[in-house]
């Protein structure tokens, strides 16, 4: 499959896991209300915690091994095999650990002890999408990226009719199932599309039959841990500071803010997703420093200007996106909409240079920087929301993206010397 193909597709694939995200968060907003979404919000990042943990976020260094070893089959069953015994033991693991504790997490998770049954179904069932990411991994790594586009364009679209279906037929319950059950049919369909694809020979039991080597997952462990960080880090703040507003003023308070994130996350989208498929191998290659500066100043050149327009775009009609993404009754955050978007500026411009340390390996440097960010927020939150309300929100997601920003450029600038000290 030629380049443009693949430009095509993945172009498309963003396209539709944005406007799906899109879609399935106004029909949050619309009939769950600001309570709901910040509840469903509470969910999805206890459920990405928890995959973190139970898959090991060995992904990237599965899809790096399997290209790697495409010429030597012995080694890449190995990386397979391990890693899906692996997966396989840390999901076990967690199973019995959330379904021993399920009272316990649907109080401190979904503020409330009648979910349960809701998080003991989610424990069991978890280990269809640890499978099913451990298959796309394999399918990424195995290069056959039309059908993974492809399967990724269907994932998309069939959790939106999902989630869209049971959160209109059943509200918060139905939305909140939904998840458990897009596990399920994803895993089914991942499934049958490898099926058909490579057979039931790769699914026969044998084929994956390897001694347990702790070299091999020890690699698979250290290739993940910035991803495994980094996604911990960021579940946890975001749960953390959900919860502490709810302890200080609501769930409404709680939803708004969620709202605004999410809002936030569809702008910097647009950036971030096309700047990290086009620099980020770009600055793996070069070794020049000259050239990487130039490189960096060349995205920054480009980005920015977009960035700022956008930005004052969404600014001037605010109240016209927040309905259009949202509804009427999150008007309440436009005052937060100014704050919202300049961080997400700061942010958008560390995040290039996060591409830079990323291609270049400077990994210590991006996992500080996740705990960093993460650590400052939340207690920021933690001794200041309750005399300041929902406005502390937006300048501690400005400051801590304008902190992370200086902390990136400090990198930026002392280039030179740490590429020679690395010798990369």
């Amino acid at each position: 499959m030629n380049i443009n193909t693949i430009f095509v597709l993945t172009t498309f694939q963003t396209v539709v896991k944005l406007l799906s995200g899109i879609l399935i968060n106004k029909v949050f907003a619309v009939y769950l209300g600001p309570a709901g979404l910040a509840v469903v919000g509470q969910l999805q990042n206890f459920i990405s915690l928890v995959i973190n943990v139970a898959s090991g976020s060995i992904h990237t260094g599965l899809v790096k091994y399997t290209a790697e070893y495409s010429d030597d089959h012995e080694k890449r069953r190995k990386i397979w095999g391990n890693g899906f015994y692996l997966s396989l033991i840390l999901s076990g693991l967690v199973i019995v650990f959330i379904s021993l504790n399920a009272e316990f997490f649907s109080e401190l998770i979904l503020f409330s002890q009648e979910y349960t049954s809701l998080i003991a179904m989610l424990a069991l069932t978890m280990v269809f999408q640890v499978i099913y990411m451990f298959i796309l991994s394999i399918l990424n790594g195995l290069q056959d990226l039309k059908v993974f586009i492809i399967t990724n364009i269907v994932i998309s679209v069939l959790t939106t009719v999902i989630t869209v279906w049971m959160s209109i037929d059943f509200g918060l319950d139905g939305a909140l199932y939904s998840i458990i059950i897009c596990q399920f049919v994803v895993f089914i369909f991942v499934s049958l599309i490898f099926y058909s694809r490579y057979g039931v020979r790769f699914f026969y039991f044998g084929r994956f039959k390897q001694v347990f080597e702790k070299d091999t997952v020890k690699k698979l462990l250290q290739f993940g841990m910035v991803s495994f960080i980094s996604g911990v880090v960021l579940s946890l703040t975001q749960i953390g500071v959900r919860n502490i507003v709810v302890n200080s003023a609501n769930l409404d308070v709680a939803g708004y803010w969620e709202a605004l994130m999410k809002i936030s996350t569809y702008f910097t989208m647009l950036f971030l997703l096309p700047a990290s498929i086009y620099y980020l191998p770009r600055f793996a290659e070069l070794k020049s420093v000259s050239k990487i500066k130039s490189l960096f100043l060349k995205s920054v050149v480009f980005f920015l200007p977009f960035a700022l327009f956008g930005a004052f775009v969404f600014w001037l009609f605010k109240e016209f996106f927040i309905e259009l993404l949202l509804s009427k009754e999150f008007l309440v955050i436009a005052p937060l909409v100014v704050l919202m978007l300049i961080g997400d500026i700061f942010r958008i411009l560390a995040y290039l240079i996060v591409n830079l340390m990323f291609a270049k390996k400077f990994l210590f440097r991006l996992i500080l920087l996740d705990i960093v960010y993460g650590s400052v927020f939340i207690t920021l939150v933690y001794f200041l929301f309750a005399d300041n309300g929902m406005v502390l929100l937006g300048y501690v997601y400005l400051f801590c993206n304008v902190l992370i920003f200086l902390y990136t450029i400090q990198f930026y600038l002392n280039i030179d010397t740490l590429l020679e000290k690395k010798g990369a």
